[in-house]
């Protein structure tokens, strides 16, 4: 097809190609996230609009729903086996960004979609989608044949998610932008007043993606994009991306290492 997707092994030091593969259909297939479980295995997740792409029997979804499709799948450590691939998507383009493995070997996807029949479960924080692109939480077992949790997230204008880390107690923090006035965040959060163009945000949900623990914006009235999340050993959250606003917030601009 246009494009593959593809997973490569290198040695520790960059000079010996231990594995590679393709993966795809005939049509295009492309990799954004991969992680490895406890045992090695090396779970990837990306999007495809290949019709044919490699479903393996009893996974989740074996059936393409259209247009862009998330998938996820899980490899050999030698990458020289497929066990478990499955579609995960609605009838619309679902764009498949991020993949983490959490303390249960659970695989917990995420990414943005236009469809309005994205698979979502009952009890999640929001099982409607609320306008435009909106993103999405999807939890699966580890065997990729059960959708355990899976939510939306998002207001009434754009929002987009490009990173996700998960905590040992299994908490799912995300980080994108958005371009909703209403986009939920929670009492006491740094900033719960969108500023205007694109906004970053921060969330945090509860391990079955029911519960909104914190949300907030970041930014200023120019446009600010997140992109990446992770977590220090006392569980604070670091976020990174870009911004063209001038009045980003600074927390302490004596200290900062450069404010302007």
């Amino acid at each position: 097809g246009g494009h593959d997707a593809f997973v490569a092994r290198l040695s520790n030091s960059l000079n010996t190609l231990y594995a590679s593969t393709l993966i795809g259909g005939s049509d295009y297939d492309i990799g954004s996230a991969l992680a490895l479980d406890q045992y090695g295995y090396v779970m990837v997740a990306g999007r495809t609009r290949s019709a044919d792409f490699p479903v393996t029997a009893g996974s989740y979804d074996t059936t393409y729903n259209g247009d862009y499709d998330g998938f996820v799948l899980r490899l050999a450590p030698e990458l020289n086996a497929l066990y478990n691939s499955t579609y995960i998507g609605g009838s619309g383009p679902d764009y498949l960004y991020t993949l983490a493995v959490d303390a249960q070997q659970k695989i917990i996807v995420a990414g943005y979609t236009l469809s309005e029949n994205y698979p979502v479960t009952e009890g999640a924080f929001s099982t409607s989608k609320k306008a435009g692109y909106e993103v999405f939480i999807s939890k699966l077992n580890s065997s990729l044949s059960i959708l355990e949790a899976s939510t939306f997230f998002g207001g009434s204008g754009d929002d987009r998610l490009r990173s996700m880390i998960v905590d040992s107690s299994r908490n799912v923090y995300l980080t994108g932008w958005t371009k909703s006035a209403n986009l939920p965040t929670t009492i006491g959060a740094f900033d719960r007043s969108y500023n205007g163009n694109w906004d970053v945000f921060v969330a945090k949900f509860s391990p079955n993606l029911g519960v909104l623990f914190a949300s907030t914006y970041i930014g200023g009235t120019a446009d600010d994009l997140g992109y990446g999340v992770t977590l220090d050993s006392a569980g604070n959250v670091y976020v990174t991306g870009y911004t063209q606003s001038n009045a980003f917030p600074i927390a302490d601009p004596d200290k900062a290492y450069d404010k302007s």
